[in-house]
C-alpha cells in the first residue's frame, strides 16, 4: 500500500502506476490461464462460452495498459463492434 487516500491518488495518479502494473500483470496471467483452459475444452459450445469472456477481458486489459494511470479518470470499454467481431471469429473457430 502506498498510504494514499483516493483524493491524493486522483490528484497524482502516476504515483500509483506500480500498483496498477502489478495488478494488471496478475490479471493478464489469469486471462492467459483462462484461455489455456478454454482451449482444452472439447465441447465447442462450452469452449465458446469460456473463451469469449477471456478475449473480452484481454482486450480490456490492453486498453488499461495503453491508458496507464489515466484509466483511473477515464471510462474504458471494449467497443461493441469489437465484441461482435470476437463473437463472429470465435463462432467460426478463429482466435486471436
Amino acid at each position: 500500500s502506498l498510504g494514499l487516500s483516493p483524493v491524493r491518488i486522483l490528484d497524482d495518479p502516476i504515483r500509483i502506476e506500480p500498483v496498477l502494473n502489478k495488478w494488471r500483470q496478475k490479471a493478464e496471467r489469469g486471462i492467459d490461464a483462462g484461455k489455456e483452459y478454454a482451449n482444452a475444452i472439447r465441447n465447442r459450445r462450452v469452449r465458446f462460452a469460456t473463451a469469449l469472456p477471456a478475449r473480452i477481458g484481454a482486450q480490456t486489459l490492453a486498453l488499461l495498459r495503453e491508458a496507464g494511470a489515466a484509466s483511473l479518470t477515464r471510462r474504458l470499454k471494449v467497443p461493441r463492434a469489437d465484441v461482435r467481431k470476437m463473437i463472429v471469429s470465435s463462432a467460426l473457430g478463429r482466435s486471436r
